[in-house]
């Protein structure tokens, strides 16, 4: 999941809350490659995307109604049992690999059912592996995956949404830039015959939801950090804040993070905390947090862009990779492989993308054809050092 910042002209950032219009000219700065593009917008939403989204993202406490997987648990995981969380996630990951069951996915009548994926973004790095998820269930079940043009217009998505409506589609699973303007294109999409799903959050109305836990991968990332913390530091560190708190994800992910880890962990203290909304930022900041703090040894990031970010801090620092444990989210190409081998010192807490990419087109059918769940909560996996059975096929995914 991708997670970006908003600057004005001068290069000023400019907090945004999820599908509030923004009026002036805002500049991009692309995660992962610090650069700055003009775009000229009249509203925007965060995207992650998966996400970091992935690409977009909504509140971790949203949960579909039929989902087919329960909700984690929102107490704080204690340190014993992040090795134990850890384990499970490369088995949840095979089991995730079926999105949905499979009975009724053809379509009743006979027709290929078109599935249209408004991820308005799709030259984020998440996105590769998504859409090779959707694309290779589509050819199982004989559907037609239908990929968005909006690039992060608003009002392109809107305009695009009703194209795919009038087309006929059969279903629509929307990471939705500006969630209030979605209420007509349900109406017209339901008076059409077309279900719509939700991406990365609920839509009101809508047939559905593909959604993931940030509580659930809080407890995995705060419970290694503990763990970290509890072999390598005695029980006492000092720890560093990468966080996106105008994001209800961002502010869910680390909060929950540093919940668990302080409670396995009493001895970790926070020294610094930075907002960080892309690897060019983190790099920055954490340059200045270390400075400030050179004895912090645990930095917790809202994402993988900050991760690598500051990683890349650590190492124009001369800083040993064993000497500071970081800790992100979302399972990026860059933080798995710096993980595997050893560039960075730590996990990230990844979604199962190939597999969201499926749901995505599972659902989609079934929603179609009023057939199978429409619904599915995904857990992150855990990624960490030394653990290749986990990390590398999650690094094949973008393949």
């Amino acid at each position: 999941m991708l997670w970006y910042g908003w600057y004005d002209q001068s290069g000023r950032s400019v907090h945004s809350v999820e599908g509030v219009l923004l009026s002036q000219h805002l500049y991009l700065s692309e995660s992962g490659r610090g650069v700055r593009r003009g775009v000229r917008w009249s509203c925007v939403g965060v995207v992650a995307a998966a996400a970091t989204l992935l690409a977009g993202c909504s509140s971790s406490s949203s949960k579909p109604s039929s989902a087919t997987s329960a909700a984690p648990s929102t107490a704080s995981a204690p340190s014993s049992a992040a090795s134990t969380a850890a384990s499970t996630p490369s088995s949840a990951a095979s089991a995730a690999s079926s999105p949905a069951s499979t009975a009724g996915a053809a379509s009743a009548t006979g027709k290929s059912v078109q599935v249209a994926f408004g991820f308005p973004y799709t030259s984020v790095e998440v996105y590769k592996p998504l859409i090779k998820g959707a694309k290779a269930e589509a050819a199982t079940l004989g559907a037609k995956i239908l990929q968005s043009s909006a690039q992060l217009n608003a009002g392109a998505q809107v305009t695009e949404l009703n194209t795919w409506i009038a087309q006929g589609v059969g279903a629509l699973v929307i990471l939705p830039l500006d969630l209030n303007s979605l209420a007509p294109v349900v109406t017209a999409a339901h008076k059409a015959g077309t279900k719509v799903i939700g991406y990365s959050t609920q839509i009101p109305g809508a047939d559905g939801a593909i959604l993931w836990s940030d509580a659930q991968g809080a407890q995995l990332v705060g419970g290694a950090a503990a763990d970290w913390v509890n072999s390598q530091k005695a029980g006492t560190a000092q720890v560093g804040l990468l966080t996106q708190d105008a994001v209800s994800v961002g502010k869910a992910r680390i909060d929950g993070s540093l919940a668990t880890l302080q409670k396995a962990a009493p001895g970790a203290k926070v020294v610094a905390r930075a907002e960080a909304p892309d690897a060019a930022h983190a790099y920055t900041v954490t340059l200045s947090m270390m400075q400030a703090h050179p004895d912090i040894s645990v930095i917790l990031c809202a994402n993988d862009d900050d991760e690598v970010g500051a990683a890349r801090a650590l190492k124009q620092l001369n800083k040993a990779p064993a000497s500071v444990w970081l800790g992100g989210f979302d399972g990026s190409l860059t933080a798995l492989q710096e993980i595997n081998d050893g560039t960075i010192n730590g996990v990230t807490a990844a979604l199962p993308l190939e597999p969201i990419g499926e749901a995505v087109t599972q659902f989609g059918v079934d929603a179609a054809n009023g057939s199978g769940p429409t619904s599915k909560t995904f857990d992150y996996i855990l990624a960490k050092n030394n653990d290749p059975s986990v990390v590398e096929p999650l690094i094949q995914a973008y393949g």
